[in-house]
């Protein structure tokens, strides 16, 4: 079982990975292709470092070069069951599909409860951000003619609202997962 996962920013993506990881998913993620790239260059992994390399990697070789990459490592290491992590583009979607029992999962919480969060991590590069330079720098992540985060979540199979404690995330995933192994 392969689960792709999709979503807004800071709603909960990392925590369903780690939940996932838990229960003998192998974790692949499309970003830390990008954070590897970055790494290359000799750039730090700020959000706006990512943001811009992605763009250009897709710009140079397809919206889906970062899903191809992700495939090929599957392929070659062949987990019984992997989530996929950072998925923003509906291209990644449909490269990842090409995969055998592949589902997205969308992820979303709301906004107020999303900001929050990027608060109570104390990532340098969100720390001083307001309310409004937060909603400013999501929008300007759903109009990037290379990430499509909106229309991504639109191919989800199965949509998570996550607006409640570890544990209901953790809950909602576990009922998922047994019925997409029925």
């Amino acid at each position: 079982m392969k689960i792709g996962l999709t979503g807004t920013f800071a709603s909960g993506k990392s925590l369903t990975s780690q939940i996932l990881q838990k229960q003998g998913f192998e974790y692949y993620s499309l970003s830390e292709e990008v954070r590897d790239e970055c790494e290359k260059r000799g750039l730090p992994p700020e959000r706006k470092n990512l943001f811009n390399i992605a763009n250009e990697l897709r710009e140079n070789y397809g919206p889906q070069v970062l899903a191809e990459r992700v495939v090929k490592k599957i392929e070659m290491e062949k987990p019984k069951n992997a989530v996929i992590d950072g998925i923003r583009s509906p291209e990644e979607v449909w490269e990842l599909e090409k995969m055998k029992k592949f589902t997205l999962i969308s992820i979303d919480a709301p906004i107020e409860t999303r900001y929050e969060r990027t608060m109570k991590r104390k990532r340098a590069s969100e720390e001083n951000q307001t309310f409004e330079e937060f909603k400013k720098s999501e929008q300007k992540e759903w109009e990037s003619n290379n990430q499509n985060i909106k229309g991504t979540i639109s191919l989800s199979k199965i949509k998570i609202i996550n607006d409640s404690t570890k544990e209901e995330l953790e809950s909602k995933i576990n009922k998922i997962i047994k019925t997409l192994k029925a």
